[in-house]
């Protein structure tokens, strides 16, 4: 069996979803660590895959066709990190 991240969307089972959502979960807690240790570059590289993951599980194919919109939100994001801090 292949892990979730090397399926395509339309193949992903319940099973892949659910791994999914333990991973992104993770991510989650190393962000919060990796800001509340004022790892400016760790926070911004594990926003952006964040963002950009998401952007491909909801729009799919789309994602790509947009990644000059998805980079305006992660810009957009690293401009409010550096303002917050």
């Amino acid at each position: 069996m292949n892990v979730w991240t090397d399926k395509k969307l339309s193949e992903l089972e319940l099973e892949d979803k659910l791994e999914m959502i333990e991973t992104f979960s993770n991510s989650l807690a190393e962000f919060y660590i990796a800001i509340h240790n004022k790892d400016e570059k760790l926070s911004e590289h594990i926003a952006r895959v964040l963002i950009e993951t998401f952007s491909i599980i909801i729009m799919g194919d789309d994602a790509i066709e947009l990644e000059n919109k998805i980079s305006e939100i992660e810009r957009n994001l690293n401009d409010k990190f550096k303002a917050l801090a």
